[in-house]
């Protein structure tokens, strides 16, 4: 069996979940796996960890955490959690179904809430609110 890049599939297939579907204020939320320039929310999305569970010459499965990493960049005086926590609702409500992560390589079995985190942070310009949504992924390649 060929190996291939279960990161890359992964990615697309939550970036294709959640392009397009987010909304906030009446702009649509950026969603990538870079940090974009001039936007103020938007959905970081990055591998956090991945595991080779089985591979043998039949079959390869793989534990992957995805993390959706959803940021607000505001005023310095702001520290309004309204941005985030509206974005986390909307992502949550789209993200629970392992069959929604359609993938031409691989098969996703399972996918499961893991945690969430917040943090903030305070520039000379700015006040930064970030919450990170992991996601458990059992991830199997298709033959």
């Amino acid at each position: 069996m060929i190996r291939r890049d279960v990161n890359k599939e992964i990615l697309e297939s939550y970036y294709n979940l959640l392009n397009g579907k987010i909304v906030y204020d009446g702009s649509e939320v950026y969603v990538g796996t870079r940090i974009p320039r001039n936007e103020t929310n938007y959905i970081l999305l990055y591998i956090e960890d991945i595991t080779k569970d089985t591979v043998t010459d039949d079959t390869a499965i793989y534990d992957v955490i995805v993390a959706l990493e959803v940021t607000s960049i505001q005023e310095q005086m702001g520290g309004d959690d309204g941005p985030v926590n509206d974005i986390m609702d909307q992502v949550l409500s789209i993200i629970d179904d392992p069959d929604s992560l359609i993938m031409t390589n691989f098969n996703c079995p399972l996918t499961q809430y893991g945690d969430m985190d917040g943090d903030s942070d305070q520039t000379e310009t700015n006040f930064i609110l970030t919450k990170t949504i992991r996601m458990l992924n059992k991830i199997e390649q298709i033959k």
